[in-house]
């Protein structure tokens, strides 16, 4: 239960966690088409938009969500907060228990219309990042780089693995779901003792630990139809100790290539002028970081070579006061601006548990109000290139590093 009487609106949802196995994926993202689509109560989106509106213009939706090593199944209902509240509490528990225990279904599994149409668009789904460069080159760093680990998969699926997919299997694989998988409930709103029925499960999914062995820089370099190169750089970091040392990681990701103010940006886009755009992005939860860019394929080289200068110099305490102060501030203001918005508030508790850490985010703050320099550069010193990915317009050749990369 998240309390909070601020909003205009409750949110009721129904998380159900399983660990990310290429395997399944794509099914349980197809298995998320398929339920939003209707159940025995409601039999379709018409029923559906029907009762929600009855219930004052309710919010329904079910999407399957990667976060670190889980992919999350979550049934979400929104409705608004005046003195009905409880009443429209029930009346939300009840829809989503019809849409999660009584899907339509038919002798071959799933109702075929559904399961036929949800394969469609998952198909175009999955295409359609393929398509967009930047998140198939992004998606690939990861899945090379965590290999035979559960973040390398992708979370929306597959389209080889969609195409072997059976109905009555599909149905099957979701009855195990339900009867394997931490089944929970999260109420945001205006609720003090609320009383919810809704079948919960508990138990933990077996997951590995943040894998932290350093090895030789893997090269990676494939082709497609882009104007520009797509470079990304994948380095692990050593995996933090406490919490000070998970938000000195957090600001020293800011400090490299956090926004305009970033090393990165200002000393390899605009000072050297090597790249159209560039940033950095640290998973906590894997403790790995990822350097994004597009470059012009002659400068790639000079731009990698920098990229790792600028990893290495801030390790040697090479940024400012400033630098760290401007990082704290925005860091601050984005936690600050997380309460005021309820699906940022829900993702974060969802975060914290998934990290089995209980800090507010008042707590939060002052740990990054304390952290150092030199907290700063002790996590700087464990950061390590694992994977470099190109990926190079058609008919581009490998310049400077081709007794290191291996072309795809």
């Amino acid at each position: 239960m998240l309390y909070s009487n601020k909003f205009k609106s409750n949110i009721l949802c129904a998380l159900i966690h399983r660990k990310l196995d290429k395997k399944e994926s794509t099914k349980n993202s197809l298995i998320a088409g398929i339920l939003r689509n209707g159940c025995k109560k409601y039999p379709t989106m018409r029923e559906i938009f029907n009762k929600t509106e009855s219930l004052y213009g309710a919010v329904f939706d079910v999407v399957v969500v990667k976060k670190a090593e889980e992919q999350i199944l979550e049934f979400y209902f929104e409705f608004v907060d005046d003195d009905r509240r409880e009443e429209l509490l029930t009346e939300a528990a009840s829809f989503l228990k019809e849409i999660v225990y009584n899907p339509l279904v038919s002798a071959e599994g799933f109702n075929q219309k559904y399961f036929d149409l949800e394969k469609e668009n998952l198909k175009r789904e999955i295409a359609s990042k393929i398509n967009n460069k930047s998140a198939y080159a992004r998606s690939r760093l990861i899945e090379i780089m965590c290999a035979g680990e559960p973040f390398g998969v992708d979370g929306d699926g597959y389209l080889d693995e969609l195409e072997k997919i059976d109905n009555k299997e599909l149905f099957a694989h979701y009855r195990n779901i339900l009867a394997t998988s931490p089944i929970e409930i999260i109420l945001m709103g205006n609720f003090k003792n609320p009383s919810i029925d809704f079948p919960t499960s508990s138990g933990k999914l077996e997951l590995p630990e943040a894998a932290y062995k350093k090895k030789e820089v893997d090269f990676v370099v494939e082709y497609a139809d882009v104007n520009q190169e797509k470079l990304f750089i994948g380095a692990r970091l050593s995996p933090p100790a406490n919490r000070r040392e998970l938000y000195a990681l957090i600001l020293y990701n800011s400090i490299l290539g956090g926004g305009s103010d970033s090393k990165l940006f200002k000393n390899i886009r605009e000072k050297a002028g090597l790249c159209y755009y560039i940033y950095s992005a640290f998973y906590r939860f894997k403790s790995i970081m990822i350097i994004e860019s597009g470059v012009e394929e002659k400068e790639s080289e000079r731009a990698v070579e920098l990229i790792l200068g600028e990893i290495n110099k801030i390790a040697e305490g090479d940024f400012t006061d400033s630098d760290l102060e401007k990082a704290r501030k925005s860091l601050i203001s984005n936690f600050e601006l997380m309460e005021d918005s309820q699906g940022r508030i829900i993702d974060f508790y969802v975060s914290q548990k998934i990290a089995r850490d209980e800090t507010s985010i008042p707590e939060i703050i002052k740990i990054i109000e304390e952290v150092s320099r030199e907290d700063i550069c002790a996590a700087a010193k464990s950061v390590y290139a694992d994977t470099i990915y190109k990926l190079k317009p058609r008919g581009a050749k490998l310049v400077g590093e081709n007794n290191k990369a291996r072309a795809v």
